[in-house]
């Protein structure tokens, strides 16, 4: 039974990312009146736009390497 569990949760965890189950639920309760689940939404949109916006605002060029003054 035990071996039998072990390779049910595998499965699960093979099928989608644990992020994206946890933020599927969170939907879900948020869409039901949730408050709290509301609020974990925002934080988890706010996050992802931080992230695009970072990865925005890099700079890329050369590497001079360590300057002596």
């Amino acid at each position: 039974m035990q071996r039998r569990h072990a390779a049910e949760r595998r499965a699960l965890t093979q099928e989608s990312p644990r992020g994206e189950v946890w933020r599927g639920w969170v939907e879900g309760q948020a869409q039901a009146g949730d408050k709290p689940a509301q609020a974990a939404l925002r934080g988890i949109r706010y996050r992802e736009q931080r992230k695009r916006r970072s990865r925005r605002r890099r700079i890329e060029g050369e590497e001079l390497g360590e300057q002596v003054l």
